[in-house]
Parts: structure tokens; C-alpha cells; sequence
């Protein structure tokens, strides 16, 4: 459990994330934090350079007020996604600004997470602000850390993957599955700012199988046992599950035709009659406005239409990597110590 200090601290660094600058009876107001202590945290946080004193504000009266504004590269954090043949990165600061972005030419499929190790271990030693890590993998992650299910990587299976990172560098790291971290992106368009009370499945039929990430009242539903989003496995008509009844061959925007199509509705009638979406959330990779009507079209077929969510088009990649840095960010925020 976090001490009131450390929820302080946290607090205070999100705001200074959202608002351009603040005062110390700002910080005070607007988080209920008594004057004293803000005085005492802002002055610390001056002291290791985490924020610095912008100036003076007019005075009303009184003794003018200090303004303070934060040093987003006091703290930088590193995200890296794993897919089959290559491990991309990116390395940003506090405010979620790209400083280097790129791929490497690399496999974990065999369990082998030393192309892993060597990519972190070069950005560290360039980047020695680097404070936190988030690795988004195509793979279900329980709370541990650990990989519980990987039908594409069966060498990842068991391993633990931030106990290793960790132990290797000793850097806070969280692992999440590639599309919790893409419905998170899409919901944190501002990477700062809360997101609505909304529920949004996003799905991806992805050459690593299919997967879904869910939020639910703006909550990021894991399940039980961190399984959910498997989508392969939900049954359909005619003895098949989902996985089966998606076409073989890569999903590509306008390549959805008949059986492809009506497993697609089906899924999106599933959803909506157990938790009913604001919106469903699909892929530029793989589905255009063609698909969605077609989808559209079929779904009204199991689902009266004005219960139907929204059938949504996005950028897959970017919302994957704002989600990761998402994540990570958290992490920086977190962080008790200033120095």
C-alpha cells in the first residue's frame, strides 16, 4: 500500500503532466494537499530537477506567488513491443515525447530473450534517464509478469519475463499483451487526461492469431486469470470457434468475404448482448469502410441495430505504442524517489 507521501507525490507530478505550470497553492487547491506540505514537496522536487522555478506570478496583494513548471526530461521512460521477426522501440520523456523510435531484426519465438536484452541494455547506456520499461507482447501476461499463453511463441511460455528485465537492470517494468495496450492507446488519445467511463473492445485478427482488448466503464477488464481477450476460443455456429471460422490466410482491409464476415458479426453480436460497447474497434491493417458496412449488415441479422456499438476504424500501431507508453509513464509517476 502506497504511504500518503508517495500518493502525494504521485498526484502532484499528474498534474503538472495535464497543466503547463502551477503554483504551490494551486497544487494545493486543486489536490486538497495543505500548503506546508506542497511548500515542502514542490521545494524538494526543485532540488533534484525535477521541476524548475519559471518565475513569479503578479502579485494580488500578498507576497508573490512562485511558479513552477516541470522537467519532462528529468525522467524518460522505454517501451518495446515484441513481434516475430523484430523487436520495435521507442524511448520518450515524461510528456510522451519521442526521442528515438526504430526496429531491430530479432526472434524470441525459441525462448532465446537475449535480442531482448541486448536492445535495452544498448538504449540504457544511451539513454541514462530511462527510468521505467513497458514491453507489449502477443501473448496472454499475468499479473506476475509471467507468459501464461502464447500459441505463436511457445518458447515464451512459462518465462517471466519482467522478473528477468528487472534483475538485468534493475529498472521497474510491466508487461502487458499487445492489445490490452491498444485499447488503452486508443482510450488515451491525451496520454494524460482520463479516459470516459465508455466501454470499447478493440479486435485484431493479427498474423499472431486473433485477440481482443477490452475496457469496461473505463476499466481494463483482465479476467481471472488474465486471460481474457482469446478470442480464438469463443464458440460459433457449425462446432467451430472464432480462430477456426476466420479465414487462413492474413486479414487485409476488403478481404473479409462470407464466412469471414459472419464470424466477425457474430463476435460483435457476442460482445454486445453480454456487455454491450460503446464502440468495437478494428484495425486499418486489416478492415476499410467496405468491411465495416458488410460487418454492419450481418450483425443486424443476430442484434437489433439500435443495440449495435459503433464499428470503428484505427490506427493499430500507434494506438499499441500509446498504450505502452501509457503504461510506462504510470510507472514513472509512481516512482517514489526523486533523485
Amino acid at each position: 500500500m502506497k504511504s500518503r507521501f508517495e500518493d502525494y507525490l504521485y498526484s502532484i507530478r499528474q498534474f503538472f503532466l495535464v497543466h503547463d505550470s502551477a503554483t504551490t497553492a494551486e497544487i494545493s487547491k486543486h489536490l486538497t494537499i495543505s500548503f506546508p506540505t506542497a511548500t515542502k514537496l514542490l521545494e524538494n522536487m526543485e532540488k533534484q530537477g525535477e521541476v524548475a522555478l519559471e518565475g513569479l506570478d503578479e502579485s494580488s496583494g500578498g507576497r508573490r506567488a512562485k511558479r513552477y513548471r516541470y522537467n519532462p526530461h528529468f525522467k524518460q521512460g522505454l517501451s518495446v513491443y515484441v513481434e516475430k521477426n523484430e523487436l520495435g522501440f521507442t524511448v520518450f520523456n515524461s510528456f510522451g515525447e519521442v526521442l528515438e523510435e526504430g526496429t531491430v531484426a530479432a526472434s524470441l519465438g525459441q525462448g532465446d530473450v537475449t535480442p531482448l536484452i541486448q536492445l535495452v541494455s544498448g538504449l540504457l547506456n544511451r539513454f541514462p534517464r530511462i527510468s521505467a520499461l513497458s514491453v507489449g507482447v502477443p501473448a496472454s501476461v499475468n499479473e506476475i509478469g509471467e507468459i501464461i499463453h502464447a500459441p505463436q511463441y511457445e518458447g515464451l511460455l512459462g518465462l517471466n519475463l519482467r522478473e528477468i528485465i528487472e534483475a538485468e537492470f534493475g529498472t521497474p517494468t510491466t508487461i502487458e499483451n499487445d492489445m490490452n495496450a491498444a485499447v488503452l492507446g486508443y482510450c488515451y488519445s491525451d496520454s494524460y487526461v482520463e479516459p470516459s467511463s465508455s466501454t470499447f473492445i478493440y479486435l485484431y485478427f493479427g498474423h499472431n492469431g486473433p485477440g481482443a482488448g477490452l475496457l469496461v466503464n473505463g476499466e481494463l477488464v483482465r479476467g481471472k486469470s488474465h486471460f481474457t481477450g482469446e478470442i480464438s476460443f469463443v464458440p460459433q455456429s457449425h462446432g467451430k470457434n472464432f480462430g477456426q471460422s476466420l479465414p487462413h490466410e492474413q486479414v487485409s482491409p476488403g478481404s473479409l468475404q462470407g464466412q469471414g464476415t459472419d464470424a466477425v458479426a457474430q463476435l460483435v453480436a457476442t460482445f454486445t448482448s453480454i456487455i454491450n460497447p460503446h464502440s468495437v474497434i478494428f484495425s486499418d491493417q486489416e478492415i476499410n469502410s467496405s468491411d465495416i458496412a458488410n460487418i454492419l449488415q450481418r450483425s443486424c441479422t443476430y442484434i437489433p441495430e439500435t443495440h449495435l456499438p459503433d464499428l470503428v476504424i484505427s490506427n493499430w500501431s500507434k494506438d499499441y505504442l500509446r498504450g505502452l507508453q501509457r503504461l510506462c509513464i504510470e510507472l514513472l509517476l509512481d516512482q517514489t524517489s526523486t533523485t
